[in-house]
């Protein structure tokens, strides 16, 4: 499920002193979770990630992203338990654009097909966002 707003919208949020800070702006925050595991082969090296992003995530979002490194478990549909490491990316989306869709797809279908990946997380959620 993809959440889709158009335009900006300006708000106030409140603090823990109920006084109010300047305003943010609400955007949309595409964060999809990249397992390291491929199925009876090995898994995704750093670089394997490194070249990935360099071809595959830069070129569809040159305007910047970033990557949290974690570490996670996957239960596969055969019933075992994957413990890999993962890499997090999060893109920050004034708009979601069937442009920026499809990008997110393509970024998620090449890596599934790539590293042999039976799924990938993807999540899809409003932020307020203010840049300071």
């Amino acid at each position: 499920m993809a959440l889709v707003f158009s335009g900006c919208a300006l708000s106030r949020l409140e603090t823990l002193d109920n006084t109010t800070t300047t305003e943010h702006e609400l955007w949309i925050r595409e964060e999809i979770v990249f397992g390291s595991d491929i199925q009876n082969s090995g898994t995704v090296t750093d670089e394997d990630w490194q070249q990935f992003l360099g071809e595959v995530v830069t070129p569809r979002f040159p305007q910047g992203f970033s990557v949290l490194s974690g570490y996670g478990q996957y239960l596969m549909q055969s019933g075992t338990i994957i413990k890999e490491k993962c890499w997090i990316l999060i893109i920050y989306l004034q708009t979601l654009t069937p442009e920026k869709e499809q990008a997110i797809q393509d970024i998620i279908t090449t890596y599934k097909q790539r590293f042999k990946q039976e799924s990938v997380l993807r999540s899809t959620s409003p932020a307020r966002v203010r840049f300071e």
